[in-house]
């Protein structure tokens, strides 16, 4: 049975600092915000680099805005996705409490845009429900609200109002023969196929927030794919959803390896694919339950 290179994961992942701090997507790229978090938290929960974990967060603090936000453009400020993660890097240092509890207020804060849905609207979920977009002034999405959903349970605030209709927001756009995709359940009647990676992420924010009851078809969506899925993001995600309701796919180590190995065919994966195989190996019971 192939086993998880671990070492060569950390390696690869401490390998990928960018010159001006934090880490980079691919050796020798600029910092990157996204790879910046994901590789703090992998190299955190391995217990590895220290050095390189508080050079990332002390990266990610500095271009943090005074609102709180954390944008993935110096120059473009209302992409403010990477700000759940920035905090989910951040949770628990003491050095960066100011920076957490800045993005906690941004994101407690934000709400996209959204609006009543008129009669004959050809997508059939509420529009009305605030979660939380991946830009300013933009409509709510499952992956952003989930993330943000699952940074700010993490941080603290998962009895806060805008978790509960974050919560709704996802429930809402829950497709009804189980799994979620973008954020479109149905469209001109006819149901929009689901997608694993944001099924997974979903169900990962949903943990302790939601019955097994209402989630259970997009649980058996899981459980059905995850034996046809091997791209690190959608078995990463995969594993973590499951693992998050006690549905943990068995052997985890192996699927994990040999979605790593796939790097001898199409080359090798970015900092954020390869901190997701080590975050997905050390989380039990749930990327939540890791990181509290």
């Amino acid at each position: 049975m192939p086993h998880l290179n671990l070492p060569a994961l950390l390696e690869a992942i401490s390998g990928r600092t960018a010159a001006d701090g934090g880490f980079a997507a691919h050796s020798g790229g600029a910092f990157n915000p996204e790879a910046t978090a994901w590789g703090a938290i992998a190299l955190k929960m391995a217990g590895a680099r220290n050095d390189l974990i508080s050079s990332a967060l002390d990266k990610l603090a500095s271009i943090q805005s005074s609102d709180g936000r954390v944008s993935f453009y110096s120059d473009h400020p209302e992409v403010f996705w990477p700000t759940p993660i920035a905090l989910l890097a951040w949770h628990g240092s003491d050095l960066h409490r100011q920076n957490i509890r800045r993005a906690i207020d941004f994101l407690l804060g934000i709400t996209g845009f959204h609006w009543q849905k008129p009669a004959g609207y050809p997508c059939d979920y509420d529009t009305a429900i605030r979660g939380w977009p991946w830009v300013t002034d933009a409509h709510s999405w499952v992956e952003p609200t989930a993330l943000s959903l699952l940074a700010l349970n993490v941080a603290g605030y998962g009895d806060h109002e805008r978790c509960s209709e974050g919560i709704r927001m996802l429930l809402d756009r829950q497709l009804p023969h189980g799994g979620w995709n973008y954020g479109i359940p149905v469209m001109y009647e006819h149901e929009v196929p689901p997608q694993t990676h944001t099924t997974g992420i979903a169900l990962a924010a949903l943990e302790g927030c939601a019955t097994g009851e209402v989630v259970h078809k997009s649980i058996d969506y899981l459980k059905k794919e995850i034996s046809v899925t091997n791209t690190p993001l959608s078995l990463c995600w995969s594993i973590l959803g499951l693992s998050a309701w006690g549905m943990r796919p068995s052997p985890t180590e192996r699927l994990l390896a040999e979605a790593h190995n796939l790097r001898h065919k199409y080359g090798d994966f970015d900092t954020t694919l390869l901190s997701l195989l080590v975050i997905a190996n050390h989380s039990e019971h749930g990327l939540k339950q890791a990181l509290k």
